[in-house]
């Protein structure tokens, strides 16, 4: 189940057991956590470590937006002793007991990817004469499909190579909930639907330690972008035309931009920046 769809899709399951709750802190830099014994997890599994975003938390940065995670991490189980278990990589961050910090088990889709294709998406709705902007939009919606054009979700070792992705309805190539995901030698232009917020992004969601190189991109809105607690990820020798540079939302960490350009001057809806972070005060994306 996904509340998105693109032209193509890799989706995994995703969570596929109840919540296991951090008996102790997981520290930043630490490998194991604690659990209570009979979590059921074994060597080669995969999971998520998840922080929600508490009220405690809020307060500490005096930002009181509905978030629902401040921090999460995919990982592979390495060593199980007990309660003990050791990850594949380090915490990038505090996973707290006071902030009900948790662990379950994904099943994730992996080893796909998608090489030296293009993606297109017509539109089947002309603007008559004298028709207002608002009743076109309102029309296009009605008719066009809100697609992205290349979809994954709930994957671990994915990857997009020699792809073109042109007027897709939302966004062009979308990541969320994966690790270890390559966006290589890839164009990106446009979208099909004019309207504002959460459409035209070109980066990554809930990604971890993921990499996009040689990408060039067009007329988007944000691009390239990080949100949802994206960590570890680098975007290198791109460039970004008619969009802007952003941290989006949602506490991201420890990322890499480096040796790209960006032009933030266009109609696509880019704030005008380079590079664009948000503070408290943002009562959508919040501090970055």
């Amino acid at each position: 189940w996904t509340h998105r769809l693109g032209g193509i899709n890799f989706m995994g399951r995703g969570t596929v057991t109840a919540r296991a709750a951090l008996l102790a802190d997981g520290r930043r830099g630490d490998r194991v956590i604690t659990l209570a014994e009979g979590h059921g997890y074994a060597v080669g599994d995969r999971i998520t470590v998840v922080a929600p975003a508490t009220e405690r938390f809020r307060r500490l940065i005096e930002h009181h937006m509905s978030w629902h995670t401040l921090a999460q991490g995919l990982f592979e189980v390495v060593e199980v002793e007990g309660g003990r278990v050791t990850l594949s990589q380090p915490l990038r961050t505090d996973f707290l007991r006071e902030d009900g910090a948790f662990a379950q088990k994904m099943r994730l889709i992996t080893g796909c990817g998608v090489e030296g294709v293009g993606y297109e998406q017509a539109s089947s709705i002309e603007r008559a004469p004298g028709m207002k902007e608002a009743d076109y939009k309102r029309a296009r919606l009605a008719e066009d499909l809100p697609f992205y054009g290349v979809f994954f979700q709930n994957a671990w070792g994915v990857w997009l190579r020699d792809v073109g992705v042109r007027d897709a309805g939302f966004h062009t190539a979308y990541f969320v909930v994966t690790k270890h995901a390559e966006v290589r030698d890839c164009v990106f232009e446009d979208r099909r639907f004019p309207g504002g917020g959460a459409t035209s992004y070109a980066g990554f969601d809930r990604t971890w330690d993921g990499l996009m190189e040689n990408l060039e991109t067009h007329n988007l809105r944000h691009a390239p972008n990080l949100q949802w607690n994206a960590s570890g990820n680098v975007i290198r020798n791109g460039r970004f035309t008619g969009s802007d540079g952003q941290w989006h939302a949602g506490w991201t960490l420890e990322n890499l931009l480096e040796n790209n350009v960006i032009s933030a001057h266009g109609t696509g809806g880019t704030y005008g920046h380079g590079l664009y972070a948000s503070g408290p005060w943002s009562p959508l994306h919040g501090p970055q």
